[in-house]
């Protein structure tokens, strides 16, 4: 990451290689004049860091000019490094995600993560966004859209967008229509990288990010969901399905949790394959029974996954919990027949049966695919 300071010069100075600059490089021509390829490079280097948005001192107080430039820098490395602990299983995701943001890189590319609730969808966003966040002129992470939209409302996430984005401390908006308007005509220029993390409604994408002409080219905005088909009607370019993890990924980061490790302190074996077998790839999962666990006998271990059987843990129920409450009643009732009564059964069997109880199964099943997934 590049970041220039022009101190008591202007950047054209720079750009143009005029009064001490030109004197300077004068000079190295004469020193190099056997290797003016050498002197030439620095030239072009020069204009490119130039050309790079920066501060300049101007007329402006020192001290407070290096306390801006100190916030900056704060805040484009900030810590990442928990994060990029827990990486596990990410790796073979993020290259594939990797492979939709670098198509039509002059383009401004929508895509959608989707996923069940706690499979990590958010922690995914995180890391990509840590990654390349460097790479654009600005950059935002709207976390827990769905449910900060709910207790503050949308002019709300509107007004931080645009704070973080075009560093306005107040923006003045007071509606959604204002918001969009004012994201619209003054992003269309910059190059930004978007997290809108959690989305549930239509209205949310609209509010935020309602097309892709809103933004500069080169622009990347992510938008995490549990439901697929809200992502392809709001028009994004790509949807990445995230998946669960597999056996070795899932024992690793239960291991990470519950020994500190990358592998079963001895005699905790066979019970680590059991609680890696219930929580079923679950990265959610996995990390609330890694933390619950860590620390416990085995006597304890055992009795805690004979009550995972009968009383799961709560924190895993609640984030299941809002993708079940986010359907509708047809859906949900279809959801409680197939778990208790239909569980490996063929489809089409199914289907028929459901289709007597007027509960219009395919469209049914087809919504609990796209937010159950």
């Amino acid at each position: 990451m590049i970041f220039p300071i022009f101190y008591d010069l202007e950047p054209t100075t720079v750009r143009k290689q005029t009064a001490s600059f030109k004197e300077a490089f004068l000079k190295h021509e004469e020193a190099f004049r056997e290797n003016i390829e050498k002197v030439q490079k620095w030239r072009d280097s020069l204009k490119e860091v130039a050309n790079i948005s920066g501060w300049e001192l101007k007329d402006r107080n020192e001290p407070e000019f290096i306390v801006d430039i100190v916030k900056e820098i704060s805040c484009k490395i900030s810590a990442k490094s928990e994060t990029l602990k827990e990486l596990v299983g990410l790796d073979s995701r993020l290259e594939k995600l990797r492979f939709l943001i670098n198509k039509g890189p002059t383009d401004v590319r929508m895509i959608g993560i989707c996923g069940m609730g706690g499979i990590g969808k958010t922690t995914l966003a995180r890391v990509v966004y840590d990654l390349i966040s460097h790479e654009f002129e600005a950059s935002c992470f709207l976390a827990n859209v769905r449910e900060i939209s709910k207790k503050s409302g949308l002019v709300f996430l509107q007004k931080q967008l645009i704070s973080q984005l075009l560093n306005l401390p107040d923006s003045g908006v007071w509606n959604v229509y204002d918001g969009m308007n004012m994201i619209r005509s003054r992003l269309r220029h910059k190059k930004v990288l978007l997290v809108i993390d959690d989305v549930i409604e239509l209205q949310q994408l609209e509010s935020l990010a309602g097309k892709h002409d809103w933004f500069g080219i080169g622009s990347r905005i992510f938008i995490t969901s549990r439901d697929k088909h809200l992502l392809m009607a709001h028009g994004v370019d790509e949807v990445y399905m995230h998946e669960h993890l597999n056996y070795d990924e899932a024992l690793g980061l239960f291991c990470l949790k519950a020994f500190k490790s990358h592998k079963p302190w001895k005699g905790y074996e066979q019970l680590s394959k059991s609680v890696v077998k219930y929580a079923g790839g679950l990265p959610l999962a996995l990390k609330v029974l890694g933390s619950f666990l860590f620390g416990r006998t085995i006597a304890e271990w055992e009795s805690a996954l004979q009550r995972l059987e009968r009383d799961p843990e709560n924190e895993i129920l609640d984030v299941l919990q809002i993708s079940f409450d986010g359907l509708k009643e047809t859906e949900k009732k279809i959801f409680l027949d197939i778990a208790c009564f239909y569980k490996g059964k063929y489809i089409d069997y199914v289907t028929k049966i459901l289709n007597y109880c007027d509960f219009d199964p395919i469209i049914g099943i087809g919504g609990l695919i796209e937010n159950l997934y």
